[in-house]
């Protein structure tokens, strides 16, 4: 067993035979189902491959006709027909992801069991190339089958731990509304159910917050072009998916919304420094995020842009400045020549982080004019209590 954090799931799993069944485990709504596909996108990328499906079933619902198929007779033979979904799993290379496998019925347990171990249902063996995954949840309070621990040494086991970071990033590559992502990056404990949560209650998680996004997102879009949200509706749909307290948080979110992108930081900020600047500590946090992900848009930036980014590093926290920094530098030599346009718009700044100082001689360096030394020797004995 190991626990593994969403990114080393898809670095490490991908690299596993084929033969290898996989159990992810964890909590309801993290997206076990989700992780499947990204770690399937990730095995077509590695291997070339163009055309490799994901054959979903739910164990949960299938009776045991459903997983061994029906009998025919033929020659005084009784011989039994795979459904259709596991002869594709033999015919051709597939991925065979048995969800909810703890949930299913003793019977179907077993024969899922024996595609595990053996790869093989009734004399109709798996394609060398199709992969098996399960995906089990694990708390005591979930009406579920117990798992031999002989057959757990027949998986790879993964306890998915995941990180508010994993999903915003998730949330952000499939379209989830920048309301709610930004809501997530500012009160991450609203990603999860409590550790004690009461079972007759609605609570959070990461697929309820997909859900509730979603169904809002007609609401969320044309409140941001009016300028004005539909609270009580939003209300509503958002307490249905993830419960009131969340709800009231996410309208409370809507009310002092930042309501400026990555595109107007980077343009415009020195014309909207003021407004901006009365937000909370944590929205200006969030306003590198969205500048960030606008400057990855970027080759390079323009000397106005070099303008309005410098006005904006100098209004952030020092420990913020070197966030910010290490976030947009983050690709390296990959991307070069951005960085190197933002360089003299933000070395100052950091250099001041850090206290170090930056004059025309250099960073480090006063510059060489009579005095200039003296100076900044008695000013730091002023600041000094």
């Amino acid at each position: 067993m190991s626990q593994m954090m969403i990114k080393d799931i898809l670095t490490d799993i991908p690299l596993l035979p084929a033969n290898i069944s996989v159990m992810l485990r964890g909590d309801h709504g993290i997206g076990k189902s989700s992780l499947v596909r990204q770690i399937t996108r990730q095995v077509m990328k590695a291997e070339g491959l163009t055309d490799y499906p994901v054959i979903d079933r739910r164990l949960s619902q299938l009776t045991q006709g459903d997983i061994i198929g029906l009998p025919t007779c033929a020659d005084g033979r009784t011989k039994f027909n795979p459904p259709d979904w596991y002869a594709t799993a033999c015919e051709r290379p597939v991925v065979l992801f048995l969800d909810e496998l703890n949930r299913a019925e003793v019977e179907v347990m077993q024969a899922a069991f024996q595609i595990v171990l053996d790869r093989e249902l009734n004399g109709h063996r798996l394609h060398p190339q199709t992969r098996v995954y399960t995906a089990v949840n694990m708390r005591s309070t979930y009406n579920v089958q117990q798992i031999d621990p002989a057959l757990l040494d027949r998986f790879f086991v993964v306890d998915v731990n995941f990180t508010p970071e994993d999903w915003t990033r998730w949330a952000r590559l499939e379209g989830i509304s920048e309301q709610t992502v930004d809501f997530i990056e500012l009160n991450t404990t609203f990603l999860q159910p409590p550790p004690v949560a009461d079972p007759t209650q609605v609570h959070p998680s990461p697929r309820s917050w997909e859900r509730a996004d979603v169904t809002a997102r007609p609401l969320l879009e044309a409140g941001q072009a009016l300028g004005n949200y539909d609270f009580d509706r939003i209300r509503r749909l958002i307490s249905g998916f993830c419960g009131t307290e969340a709800a009231m948080a996410y309208l409370d979110h809507l009310k002092a919304e930042f309501k400026y992108s990555g595109d107007d930081l980077m343009n415009d900020y020195v014309n909207i420094r003021d407004k901006i600047k009365r937000h909370r500590v944590d929205v200006m946090v969030n306003a590198c995020e969205k500048l960030v992900a606008y400057g990855d848009t970027l080759e390079t930036i323009t000397p106005e842009q070099g303008v309005n980014l410098k006005a904006f590093i100098w209004d952030l926290e020092k420990d913020h400045r070197v966030t910010l920094w290490q976030k947009m530098a983050r690709a390296g030599n990959a991307r070069l020549p951005f960085i190197r346009s933002i360089h003299s718009s933000v070395a100052e700044a950091i250099c001041d982080a850090f206290g170090v100082p930056i004059g025309p001689a250099g960073i480090g360096v006063l510059p060489n004019v009579h005095g200039a030394v003296q100076r900044a020797e008695d000013e730091k004995k002023e600041e000094e209590p």
